[in-house]
């Protein structure tokens, strides 16, 4: 059957019914307890930040620390279901009276609680970078941190200088992907406290132990899927590159890494990066 004649049917359809069926496709999903990706309240709290920050990463966690379970084995696309990727979806189902969103957005007046996740933005570039090549988009190193191509939303610094001007007076806390690595515990007890949400120490340790970088990277490799429709197959397996911090001093050219940190400077200096 081909696709006019499929079209013709359903078109006919919905007019002996004499609905539109934007109106019947709305009812369904809404029964189905189906909401609007941009339908958020006012309690709900948004994972920000610049692609390749921590915020997969910093989704799974949560998705652990809300609902107080181990995510060793929770597949990506599950954890897409209980903290929404905004980007990934037109619908999310609300689980809880607060929902976590993951967003890369600049500020929005709705975004009023955010954990900001902040990383060198010249680790955060050289990851960007790989991961447009593992996606068959070949720009090159300039283009994507001196001239910002291929990037989203924003350049690097452009993003981290809105969400510090904070234009809409949203609730924030700032959480280094850095300090993540080094000191976890602590750093989800902050997130802990943002979100009013009680877990023992003993109970974050689980949650981080099943979201160490072996065992995000061997999920990856096990379903092939991340909830996002440009990354399912045989590439989610170079999602995760290596989890480590200052990589970009051996895979940077040196010219590059200089016409950067001048564009830089200032959110380097602010978050300690100028070393």
């Amino acid at each position: 059957m081909s696709i006019r004649l499929i079209t013709q049917i359903k078109n006919s359809f919905f007019k002996t019914l004499n609905v539109p069926a934007k109106y019947l496709v709305g009812k369904y999903l809404e029964n189905d307890f189906f909401v609007p990706i941009n339908k958020t309240e006012e309690n709900d709290i948004f994972i920000v930040g610049y692609p390749k920050s921590g915020n997969t990463w910093m989704q799974s966690l949560v998705a652990g620390i809300q609902y107080g379970i181990n995510t060793e084995y929770l597949p990506f696309s599950l954890a897409n279901e209980l903290v929404p990727d905004v980007h990934a979806r037109k619908y999310y189902k609300r689980f809880n009276d607060v929902t976590f969103f993951k967003t890369h957005h600049l500020p929005k007046k709705e975004y009023k609680k955010v954990i900001y996740l902040i990383r060198d933005g010249r680790d955060v570039m050289t990851s960007y970078y790989f991961m447009n090549q593992n996606l068959g988009k070949n720009h090159t190193m300039k283009d994507m941190f001196i001239d910002g191509k291929g990037v989203f939303p924003s350049k690097w610094h452009e993003h981290v200088e809105q969400w510090l001007k904070n234009p809409f007076n949203s609730e924030i806390i700032y959480i280094k992907y850095e300090d993540l690595l080094i000191n976890p515990i602590n750093e989800l007890e902050k997130i802990c406290a943002f979100a009013n949400i009680n877990r023992t120490a003993d109970q974050l340790k689980e949650i981080n132990s099943g979201n160490s970088f072996d065992s995000m990277k061997r999920k990856a490799e096990l379903y092939k899927r991340m909830g996002h429709a440009n990354w399912e197959g045989e590439h989610v397996s170079n999602f995760f590159r290596e989890g480590k911090f200052g990589g970009h001093k051996d895979l940077v050219p040196k010219d590059i890494l200089i016409l950067f940190e001048a564009q830089s400077h200032n959110c380097l200096i602010k978050f300690n990066y100028n070393r």
